[in-house]
């Protein structure tokens, strides 16, 4: 998804997209960004990601079970990992990984959101992005009910 964001931007582009992702960050936040992720966003970029329809179904579907709950996470109610749903869709076993945004206004400020990771200290949405292993991606959107996210937790009001 990153390696599509940046592959065949200009220096000039991808030096306009880093100095958005610094100015959503105060000072402190963009010290420590950018000794790691904007590294990782000027490296060789990952190959390209071919759609999935059934890993697109897949989270779908999840989006559909948590929208009008406003449920959160990435296991379903009935338990259901991000590869137990995938393997749903798919003829094999999934190795997949999953990140999940909650209301982000477009695609490339989800985008940021994941490279910069905040709030989580495993960095796991960053390296989902960055993972050569990846192959394919799928996608889901949807509303939902208004989610507030701060510090370490999440506000889920109707």
């Amino acid at each position: 998804m990153v390696g599509q964001l940046f592959g065949n931007s200009s220096g000039y582009e991808q030096a306009g997209m880093l100095n958005q992702i610094l100015a959503t960050l105060g000072p402190a936040a963009a010290a420590s960004l950018a000794g790691d992720a904007l590294s990782r966003v000027m490296e060789q970029p990952v190959k390209p990601l071919v759609l999935s329809n059934c890993l697109s179904n897949a989270a779908q579907g999840h989006v559909a079970e948590q929208g009008p709950e406003g449920a959160t996470g990435h296991y379903s109610a009935n338990g259901a990992s991000p590869s137990d749903r995938a393997t749903r869709h798919l003829s094999g076993t999934a190795y997949c990984g999953e990140n999940i945004s909650y209301g982000m206004p477009t695609p490339r400020d989800v985008v940021i959101q994941f490279v910069v990771d905040d709030g989580v200290p495993t960095r796991g949405h960053r390296e989902n992005l960055f993972k050569d292993d990846y192959k394919s991606v799928g996608f889901g959107f949807g509303p939902a009910q208004e989610i507030r996210v701060h510090g370490g937790g999440v506000d889920v009001h109707e």
